[in-house]
């Protein structure tokens, strides 16, 4: 059974950046996305490409203005699971890790890591988008 690991890095403007993580282990090049239906679309095939049932995937990203929502809406309406972590948070665990300078894809790196440290205090807002949509009805 693996457990996939998926860190984003979500920008207010241009590409966000995602790494996958199989059992704590980098998979595959980074993966550059949008927020269009195409390229979340590719983005959820990715993510999935090579799991197995019983296999289980978690998405972990920082809530970045509202660049966090879209994203959010089409991983969760796959079945992925997300959560959210404060930016200074991971900005902490990044310089900790490494002494990398802060980029896209060191974030995303740091995100995915995440879930393999067992850091449930990183990971206490996920977040529940379905019962968000419906507040309004």
């Amino acid at each position: 059974m693996t457990q996939r690991a998926i860190g984003i890095d979500l920008a207010i403007r241009g590409y966000h950046v995602a790494q996958i993580y199989n059992d704590g282990r980098t998979s595959g090049r980074p993966i550059r996305f949008r927020h269009d239906p195409a390229s979340l679309g590719r983005l959820i095939c990715r993510i999935r490409d090579g799991l197995k049932d019983g296999d289980s995937v978690q998405a972990v990203m920082e809530p970045t203005g509202m660049s966090w929502f879209p994203a959010a809406h089409h991983l969760i309406d796959a079945g992925i699971s997300v959560a959210r972590v404060k930016g200074k948070r991971v900005k902490a665990l990044r310089r900790y890790l490494s002494e990398q300078a802060k980029t896209d894809l060191a974030d995303a790196q740091v995100l995915a890591a995440i879930p393999g440290l067992a850091a449930l205090s990183l990971i206490r807002s996920t977040f529940q988008l379905r019962a968000a949509m419906h507040c309004n009805d």
